[in-house]
């Protein structure tokens, strides 16, 4: 496999090979309350590591085009959410983004570019500039789904490696012979060539041969 997995003929290997395959529960540590990145440990070989989770968020520029790799800029934010909570300036961009919303959803009621009554659309304009545009995120939800994640993906890391077994595949191939019908067909195939290949004996009758009296 693309990761690392134990070596064939090491300990590791040996005692989990001569095993059944684990269920989930059997075969991952312990969940613990609050989300623990620390390295997936299971019969003392490491299956994965969460190193860093970064989210990088971009708003538009004045120019209306994103600019992906700004320095200091105040359409760009970087967070991470592992090992450490730093989310502030990614959560205070998203505030940036709803205001942006807001403002383009006000200029739309004020153009008539929206559905309904020129009424209906005062009323849901006078609404809509009365309430605060507000877009939060409950990171530490998404660090709940990012521990499993990490989890069902080292379990998948087990599974993968322990159905891909070098040492069965190659006693599958060895004990493989032909059965009885497969090897009459190939007799047979071949003795169909080699009737083909065969060349007409005598002197056949060419095109402008006179006929022998």
């Amino acid at each position: 496999p693309p990761w690392k997995s134990p070596e064939e003929g090491s300990d590791v290997a040996k005692i989990l090979r001569s095993q059944p395959l684990l269920q989930p529960l059997e075969f991952l540590p312990k969940r613990t309350p609050t989300p623990d990145f620390a390295p997936i440990i299971s019969h003392n070989f490491i299956w994965l590591t969460v190193e860093e989770v970064s989210y990088h968020v971009f708003l538009r520029g004045p120019n209306g085009v994103f600019e992906l790799s700004p320095e200091d800029s105040e359409c760009a934010a970087h967070g991470r959410l592992v090992p450490d909570v730093e989310m502030d300036d990614v959560d205070r961009l998203f505030q940036e983004g709803a205001k942006r919303l807001k403002s383009f959803m006000c200029t739309l009621l004020e153009k008539g570019n929206a559905d309904g009554s020129d009424a209906d659309r005062t009323t849901t304009l006078q609404r809509l500039r009365a309430n605060e545009a507000t877009l939060s995120c409950d990171w530490g939800w998404v660090a709940k789904r990012l521990y499993q994640a990490s989890r069902d993906t080292a379990y998948k890391r087990y599974e993968h490696w322990h159905s891909n077994n070098p040492a069965k595949r190659k006693n599958d191939d060895q004990s493989y012979e032909p059965s009885e019908s497969s090897s009459h067909t190939q007799r047979a195939v071949k003795k169909q060539k080699a009737k083909a290949s065969k060349k007409p004996k005598g002197r056949g009758k060419g095109k402008d041969q006179a006929p022998i009296a």
